[in-house]
């Protein structure tokens, strides 16, 4: 007896073309992202997946790695959420000042102005 299941697999293009002019390792790993992304949207709110909720889950450990790559210049919003997505949500500095503080404290350290809009606010 087959049982099917009622998994759909996510229409997506092709990596290379979300991620144009990224290395193939970017455009794998978001590849990956956006799977893990589309399945983490259909699982019950309020179940735990390993993969998709743990600290050391796949989709943390993917995020890492693009954060690694894509968060320093000459990575833009536009060329990040263009093979990654629209995030699902956008803080402002205001949100993210607790987050900010260890950053800052390092400029300070390294002798260089912080910005006063270091984060575009929305």
């Amino acid at each position: 007896m087959l049982l099917f299941t009622g998994i759909t697999q996510a229409q997506t293009k092709e990596p290379n073309d979300l991620c144009q002019g990224l290395n193939s390792n970017v455009a794998t790993l978001a590849a990956q992202y956006r799977l893990l992304r589309e399945r983490r949207s259909q699982t019950t709110q309020g179940s735990f997946n390993k993969d998709l909720d743990a600290h050391d889950g796949t989709l943390h450990q993917v995020m890492f790695s693009l954060g690694k790559e894509l968060g320093r210049p000459p990575h833009t919003i536009r060329s990040i959420t263009s093979c990654l997505g629209e995030p699902n949500a956008r803080r402002g500095r205001e949100q993210m000042v607790s987050f900010l503080d260890i950053y800052n404290k390092d400029l300070e350290k390294a002798g260089r102005k912080i910005e006063s809009e270091t984060i575009p606010s929305t």
